[in-house]
């Protein structure tokens, strides 16, 4: 991040600058037409020391909405879609804002220059400024499970009312009731629901974080709010391309919704593949202090899944909820395994590198398959159990928001097959 701040002790003012086109603000939602103010993160300057990131409310434009001197603002382009966000790329130049302009939750200027933190360090002090991304994360979350909520509602709407050949060798027969259709669309009903009751967690953890027990609350937030983003926004793109597919013709009519709204998911507030990464460091940190734990035992838990009849719903979600947490001590220990190895081997080409390069290595040309592994084995697991308290209490359960879960009743679950196993296929 090139962008600076520097803190002039003679008129107590902090100016902003843009050092190069690299250092441009990309994608700034509501700045290319109508923002007043932002945000803007930079590297924070005084008397010649380089502080850290840090961030500053700058003004851009006046009350006409016409841009302030030194602020230069463009319109990023016509995009594949969600054009009526006017998504801006922004520059500063000598830029001077106040010192009160400065976001002081965690650090302050005084007048005389004199910088006060409450965290160490420049890299713990980017990394507090940009865990405040995470009520963004939900956002996006938010929006990736509107979308799937609404697409498969109207998938399966369609489904219900549109008429194909039945047995009669008339058109009678709604094609909901083809198992060509079900076995496409259902198992992202019922993945849908975990997700949503997923996300509605992460909702509740987020907000009663600055209730009770905020410190020690916050590095479990973070993990969650990393996982769920991702894990909607995938949903939320599988949902488009195959209803679109399924209900055919109608699914190119712009009208009826199926665009590529996901793919902004996908990217916005943090790369779903970056932000994986970002959760199983975090999760491992978590899981190595044992503020979480995690089990590699799952019994006889398989041969109760195969069985012809799986009986009541709640029963089948709580041996498949063990079997996920199994599956996520087990992707734990053998990225742990193999992080550790190279670590501590004697052998090429790790016994070439220095610990910093190994550990850089490890987790960014070795074993990224295993760290999206545990991203994913960690997502389905805390989706499940969310799934499982909805459906255990009837969603009824005092931990649960008021209105926010409910389930259809009574429901019963098929024996287990390929097409209800895909439920749980990592996207």
């Amino acid at each position: 991040m090139e962008t600076t701040a520097t803190y002039d002790v003679e008129t107590k003012e902090f100016i902003i600058n843009t050092p190069s086109v690299l250092a441009w603000k990309y994608w700034i939602t509501n700045g290319a037409c109508h923002a007043h103010r932002c945000v803007v993160f930079a590297q924070l300057y005084i008397k010649g020391k380089n502080l850290g990131v840090h961030g500053f409310l700058v003004p851009i434009r006046d009350e006409e909405l016409r841009p302030l001197p030194g602020c230069h603002i463009q319109d990023m382009g016509i995009k594949i879609t969600m054009n009526g966000i006017d998504n801006a790329k922004l520059a500063f130049e000598n830029v001077r804002i106040p010192r009160s302009a400065l976001l002081s939750r965690w650090s302050k200027v005084e007048e005389d220059g004199t910088y006060i933190s409450d965290v160490e360090g420049r890299r713990n002090r980017f990394i507090t400024l940009a865990d405040q991304l995470l009520s963004g994360r939900l956002c996006i979350s938010s929006m990736m499970v509107t979308s799937s909520k609404v697409l498969l509602y109207a998938t399966v709407l369609y489904g219900a009312s549109r008429m194909g050949l039945g047995a009669s060798g008339k058109s009678d027969t709604p094609i909901l009731d083809y198992q060509l259709y079900q076995i496409r669309v259902f198992p992202l009903v019922a993945r849908f629901f975990a997700v949503a009751f997923f996300h509605n967690y992460c909702k509740r953890r987020y907000a009663t974080r600055y209730l009770e027990n905020r410190d020690a609350d916050h590095p479990e937030v973070v993990v969650l709010c990393s996982a769920v983003k991702p894990m909607a926004a995938w949903l939320a793109d599988t949902v488009t391309n195959t209803c679109r597919e399924v209900v055919g013709g109608v699914g190119f009519l712009q009208a009826n919704g199926f665009t590529m709204g996901a793919h902004a998911g996908i990217t916005a507030e943090g790369d779903a593949r970056v932000l994986c990464m970002k959760l199983v460091k975090e999760l491992m940190a978590l899981v190595q202090s044992k503020t979480v734990s995690v089990t590699t035992s799952a019994g006889d838990l398989v041969t109760s899944l195969q069985t012809p009849a799986v009986g009541d719903l709640e029963p089948y979600c709580a041996t498949l909820a063990r079997l996920l947490d199994a599956r996520l001590g087990l992707k734990i220990g053998d990225l742990a395994g193999k992080i550790e190895g190279a670590l501590v081997s004697n052998e090429a080409p790790w016994s070439q590198m220095d610990m910093r390069e190994r550990f850089f290595a490890a987790n960014m040309n070795k074993f990224s398959s295993e760290i999206q592994a545990v991203a994913v084995a960690f997502q389905e697991s805390q989706a499940m159990a969310q799934l499982l308290q909805v459906v255990s209490s009837k969603g009824a359960s005092p931990d649960l928001s008021p209105g926010a879960n409910g389930l259809p009743g009574p429901v019963r679950l098929p024996p287990l097959s390929a097409a209800s196993a895909e439920v749980w296929r990592p996207l």
